[in-house]
């Protein structure tokens, strides 16, 4: 039984060698568990655009969400004529959701670039970093200067 596990095993590390060969992951003179960690910390270079792509859709994403919020606090306010009875009730459901908002913001900004940092990427999580925050930036500038000619 084992000379058929180490032909069996001998027969997928050859088949794992070929189809990794045509990656360009496989090294000859390693073996089949150094060829899985290398499929692991292996590093494909990330293009500019998409870079670009995915700070600009969390600036955007960012942006949607705090519109969202904004129009939910709107309805809530139309909704309830008076606030809940007892501070404690608004203060508590304040800070729930205050919680929550930046878990979700926090999850919509640094999702993609910490992706990116454990992913030993760190020059293309920072730029998409940076790329979300001037589309925020951007956008907040856009809102504001309509704000004041309206």
């Amino acid at each position: 039984m084992t000379g058929r596990k180490s032909k069996l095993i001998i027969c997928f590390n050859n088949y794992l060698k070929h189809k990794l060969q045509k990656l360009n992951i496989w090294h000859l003179d390693f073996d089949f568990w150094v060829c899985l960690k290398n499929m692991f910390t292996f590093h494909k270079k990330l293009n500019e655009n998409e870079i670009l792509k995915w700070g600009i859709l969390g600036g955007a994403a960012e942006s949607l969400y705090i519109f969202l919020v904004a129009l939910f606090f709107d309805i809530l306010e139309n909704f309830f004529i008076q606030a809940p009875s007892g501070p404690i009730n608004f203060f508590t459901f304040f800070l729930l959701f205050f919680v929550v908002s930046a878990v979700i913001s926090v999850i919509i900004i640094f999702g993609r670039p910490g992706y990116l940092f454990f992913n030993k990427k760190l020059k293309e999580g920072m730029l998409t970093l940076v790329t979300t925050l001037i589309t925020l930036l951007v956008i907040f500038l856009l809102v504001f200067s309509l704000m004041i000619t309206l």
